[in-house]
């Protein structure tokens, strides 16, 4: 099949394009690392999922949790 015919078939599945899918498998990535208790830095953890604008990470990451990643930081814990 065509990729235009995979993306079609993919959305009609699921709901949801195949770049909003990948998105989300990044966020959810990146929300388990930032869980985690270590001092890594958000832009690391960000990075490290192929988010390259902080500001836009932020932005998914808030409308996808209700909260910004540094909110997170701040609850966990300390190691």
């Amino acid at each position: 099949v065509s990729l235009r015919t995979l993306q079609k078939a993919f959305g009609e599945f699921t709901g949801c394009s195949l770049g909003d899918y990948e998105r989300q498998v990044r966020l959810e990535g990146a929300y388990k690392d930032l869980m985690k208790s270590s001092d890594r830095p958000i832009e690391d953890v960000a990075l490290s999922w192929g988010f390259t604008n902080a500001g836009r990470f932020s932005r998914y990451f808030l409308n996808a949790y209700g909260v910004t990643p540094r909110s997170i930081t701040r609850r966990r814990p300390r190691s």
